[in-house]
């Protein structure tokens, strides 16, 4: 078994009926070289008390490293810039690992050069008791410009909470806080390498509502113009920092996603109108998801690219 230490970010706001849960799921680990780190968003419950009290039973591997002022998203990049390890894994306050995760997405890692990231099977729990498996975790194994378009064209909320090469979140993280920045963030890492899986349940996740993402646009986004374009700024972001690649059918990824994102604040803020262009967004979508599936040939890829 591999003894490569791995570093742990766990980035906690208001997780006082979970953290201990998911603090022990690490401390649980089969893989025993670890070193946790812990910031606590200035939690208004009790959850940074009970991050203490874990914390003093392993002083020397669980780090409270809590910031001076509100980090929000940019908190998963806090508990990042500690870490010194060269693999690395997030694990949010109210998720939890069955005890071989981190030792079979190692060993999986140390066997792929290729491959800067290891996601297994992740159970989700919904508020009314039911679970499932997510469907959309799985290994993506192509070449680059198809793997991250196929990623745009489809986010899942679980890759951004596999074991990566710390370099490769490093140099994917987004400068700037803006909404879906861990799309960024994967698409940055998927240009830099594969993903590989494990066909096992090791990882579990209490899911939330797809309509929560659609609402927190509003906190997420300052430009109430913007608000109808809510992955737009990412967008920019990602391709100005060179994190997400200019490839022909990686931006038909883009433009289809920016277009169905609008569609969705078009029918939360202005539905008549989103309704009277219906036809408009069908054939649109239609249109830049197939670019972005389909093979771009040689001269296409020269027209496009200076």
């Amino acid at each position: 078994m591999s003894k490569n230490p791995i570093s742990i970010g766990m980035p906690t706001y208001n997780n006082e009926a979970t953290v201990e849960r998911a603090i022990q799921s690490v401390m649980n680990q089969t893989h025993q070289n670890w070193y946790l780190y812990i910031s606590d968003d200035f939690s208004s419950d009790q959850t940074f008390e009970r991050i203490d009290k874990l914390a003093a039973t392993a002083p020397d591997r669980i780090k409270i490293v809590s910031p001076a002022s509100r980090q929000y998203y940019m908190n998963f990049k806090h508990v990042l810039d500690f870490a010194d390890t060269h693999y690395f894994a997030w694990l949010a306050g109210d998720d939890w690992w069955e005890p071989d995760f981190l030792a079979r997405c190692l060993a999986r890692l140390e066997n792929e050069p290729q491959a800067v990231a290891c996601l297994a099977r992740c159970q989700f729990y919904e508020a009314d008791g039911s679970t499932y498996i997510d469907p959309k975790a799985r290994a993506m194994e192509e070449s680059m410009s198809c793997r991250v378009a196929r990623y745009l064209l489809d986010p899942d909320q679980t890759r951004m909470y596999g074991l990566f090469h710390r370099q490769a979140l490093v140099r994917s993280f987004p400068s700037e806080l803006c909404h879906a920045y861990d799309w960024c963030l994967i698409a940055g890492t998927l240009r830099l390498g594969t993903h590989v899986d494990i066909d096992e349940h090791l990882m579990n996740r209490e899911r939330t509502p797809s309509a929560r993402y659609i609402d927190v646009v509003d906190q997420d986004e300052p430009s109430p113009v913007l608000r109808f374009f809510p992955v737009l700024r990412m967008s920019w972001i990602g391709l100005r920092d060179g994190i997400i690649p200019i490839t022909p059918r990686v931006i038909a990824a883009l433009f289809y996603i920016n277009i169905l994102k609008n569609r969705q604040q078009m029918q939360r803020r202005a539905n008549t109108l989103a309704k009277l262009s219906s036809p408009i967004y069908r054939v649109t979508l239609i249109i830049t998801r197939r670019l972005a599936a389909q093979p771009v040939s040689r001269a296409r890829r020269k027209r496009f690219l200076p």
